[in-house]
């Protein structure tokens, strides 16, 4: 009987860890994609960027955004046109910015660079190269008071045959029922206004600098709860 109430404690400790581990991993693999699918996007603010730059940015870096979409871009190319499917420009822009895409019509082309037409963005121009930002890692994930998180990432950022130089960036990344959205994008960033983000002292915050510790206390709970019912079941 003390056998096995002594494995179901240690299958429910394992248990409570491990689901505690997977959601961190998945966090991070979602907010990676969404990073790496962006980075190239520049500088970005919900509230003050041109949407129709937006587009040209977008349609310019389509295949990064692969990433965090299911539907395929199926480009192809007439003289100095490209056409991306309409499907998949709408299911990435509102995935990864929460935005309806504008829908310019043909006549619009010369002027913005870009339209959309019979289930296709019809499109000039565009880099070449893609995930020209190596995304390297998160760094930090901080929880604002609005419940948005300010997400400061390394990167190494290579523009043509320049030596990639490291840098440190960041995103601000809102969450609601279909997951992570961009809302600003700050390459190379300073952080200056990330303190105008934050509320000195705030239980945020606080509760932030505890979270980064929060495996480690769960492993050593863990191993103290084992520990203590093998003490006390065995060597008392």
């Amino acid at each position: 009987m003390i056998t096995i109430k002594i494995a179901v404690i240690i299958y429910v400790l394992i248990q409570c860890l491990s689901v505690k581990v997977c959601a961190e991993d998945l966090q991070n693999t979602e907010l990676l994609h969404l990073i790496k699918a962006c980075a190239d996007i520049g500088d970005y603010n919900y509230e003050t960027t041109d949407k129709n730059e937006l587009m040209l940015r977008f349609l310019y870096t389509y295949r990064n955004f692969e990433i965090i979409t299911d539907k395929e871009p199926f480009i192809t190319q007439s003289d100095n046109i490209k056409m991306c499917r309409t499907d998949f420009v709408r299911d990435a822009v509102y995935k990864a910015f929460r935005l309806d895409a504008p829908t310019p019509s043909p006549a619009n082309l010369t002027k913005l660079g870009y339209c959309e037409n019979n289930g296709y963005y019809y499109f000039t121009g565009g880099y070449s190269e893609y995930f020209a930002t190596d995304v390297r890692n998160i760094e930090k994930i901080v929880t604002l008071d609005d419940g948005t998180f300010y997400v400061i990432f390394s990167d190494y950022y290579q523009e043509g045959t320049n030596t990639p130089q490291l840098e440190y960036s960041s995103m601000q990344i809102g969450q609601d029922k279909d997951g992570y959205y961009v809302i600003a994008i700050d390459m190379d960033d300073d952080f200056t206004k990330l303190n105008t983000l934050l509320k000195p002292m705030s239980e945020t915050g606080i509760f932030d600098n505890l979270s980064e510790y929060l495996p480690a206390f769960i492993i050593v709970l863990t191993i103290s709860a084992v520990g203590f019912v093998f003490y006390r079941f065995f060597l008392r």
